[in-house]
């Protein structure tokens, strides 16, 4: 376990050394750390190290000071910045950082780059972590190579591509499922693990595979609506036989997009809701051989999950769920980070954010459907099977994850139902803060990596 100070690193003319590889440590260091003059170490600054040797500062400030030639070979900023420094008394090594990067599609203009919808995520991550001396850059797989990696680093409120040593923890934010199959994401997975880099939410789940992790547990079943997987016509007769309503989710779906919606009526007709990129359609089938024939002529050969249709608690007569994000902090352990409800627009059946729907607080949503102590049970409720699926997944499931968005509903009977896990929840979810807050969620990332790095809190 390391535990990190902030230090003031300045690196200056070589001219001023004995030797490139020698570097100064204020006295008040040499204490702490328990130093030997002359004593040879290693450095490392992320994955790249460098043998040196160290001699005393009479400053009483905690100070590193370095040649510009070990700057360069460790690929440190210029001039004067902090960071936390940390000393492995069992290597010997000082350890700069940690240093943390952030994988995602990067935007380059000739003004500065973005980074899509998480533009904004990325600036506070980035702000937060620059407050606690932690190194952070946002890059993406076209700029991470063999020989050298460049990132983009937030500095005066602006962000610039320069060169980046490899981090010690990588948070993946890459959206497309495509991209993180292909050979170049493979190779890069591969090249971080034999470095001992660890990278969180390092793949998506598909919704088969949480539904088979969590199925398990009988303390999850009765909150699990039944699903199965859309294999022939008899599997989607059955189940509409035994819940009338049910839903075709997409396994590898995201954002509310591709589902269908089918009910069976009174007069023996199914009813199918989906919607388009025009907005929201219904057909209308009258035999079940024609609306699964629609059906496999608009999903093609993608897999698709049957899953029971609930009678949920709406609002305002418009379709209710609630978001629980959930996060590791410094300590490993799951915490809820925010819970909200999401109110669908009118005439739609799915709430989610990207499809028009609406963010409210959970007592709001639930005020004229419940009494006030009947909501308190359901969010602490609510809450602890958020925790739960979160901690059975991260046990069971392959990789590292330090996030989930969880959606759960509440049906008529106040009974909870968990509808769905992101892998890579959106950072939408609500209004953005003001312009020097920087969210829970935010902050939760950095105390993750922090803890992936060394396994200790902040000092200093």
């Amino acid at each position: 376990m390391l535990t990190y100070y902030k230090v003031t690193v300045q690196s200056i003319d070589d001219n001023d050394f004995s030797h490139s590889n020698e570097i100064r440590l204020s006295k008040q260091l040499f204490r702490l750390w328990k130093v030997d003059l002359h004593q040879s170490l290693s450095i490392c600054f992320g994955q790249h190290e460098a043998t040196i040797e160290c001699m005393p500062l009479e400053q009483n400030e905690l100070l590193l000071q370095c040649s510009k030639t070990l700057a360069n070979k460790l690929i440190l900023p210029d001039d004067i910045f902090r960071i936390g420094v940390a000393f492995d008394h069992e290597y010997p090594c000082l350890h700069l950082g940690p240093v943390v990067a952030i994988l995602t599609k990067v935007h380059e203009s000739e003004h500065e780059p973005s980074f899509g919808p998480l533009s904004s995520f990325c600036k506070e991550m980035a702000t937060y972590a620059n407050e606690n001396h932690v190194f952070l850059y946002v890059f993406s797989l076209d700029q991470w190579q063999e020989e050298h990696i460049y990132g983009c680093i937030l500095q005066n409120e602006q962000w610039c591509i320069q060169p980046v040593p490899k981090p010690s923890v990588i948070y993946n934010r890459i959206g497309s499922r495509k991209l993180e199959q292909s050979d170049h994401y493979q190779t890069f997975f591969s090249e971080c693990t034999q470095q001992h880099i660890h990278i969180f939410n390092d793949h998506f789940l598909n919704k088969w595979e949480v539904h088979n992790i969590l199925t398990t547990y009988d303390e999850l079943k009765p909150y699990l609506p039944e699903t199965t997987l859309l294999t022939n016509q008899e599997s989607l007769e059955q189940m509409i036989e035994t819940y009338q309503t049910v839903y075709l989710k997409p396994i590898h779906g995201k954002e509310g997009k591709g589902i269908f919606r089918i009910q069976e009526t009174n007069n023996y007709q199914f009813e199918v809701d989906f919607l388009t990129a025009s907005g929201p359609l219904q057909r209308t089938f009258s035999t079940i051989d024609q609306l699964y024939r629609n059906l496999k002529y608009r999903i093609k050969k993608q897999q698709f999950l049957i899953q029971q249709g609930l009678t949920l608690t709406r609002y305002k007569n418009r379709s209710l769920d609630f978001r629980v994000l959930c996060a590791r902090d410094l300590y490993g352990k799951w915490r809820v980070i925010s819970l909200i409800a999401r109110a669908s627009r009118e005439e739609m059946f799915v709430a989610n954010l990207a499809q028009g729907g609406e963010v409210l607080r959970l007592e709001d949503s639930l005020h004229d459907a419940f009494a006030e102590e009947t909501i308190k049970q359901f969010r602490s409720f609510i809450t602890e099977l958020a925790v739960n699926i979160c901690e059975i997944l991260s046990t069971e499931a392959s990789g590292l994850y330090g996030e989930f968005g969880i959606d759960i509903g509440i049906d008529e009977n106040g009974h909870p139902w968990m509808i769905e896990v992101n892998t890579k929840p959106s950072k939408n979810q609500a209004p953005l803060p003001a312009a020097d807050d920087i969210r829970p969620s935010a902050k939760s990332i950095i105390h993750y990596a922090y803890h992936l790095a060394t396994h200790n809190d902040i000092r200093g």
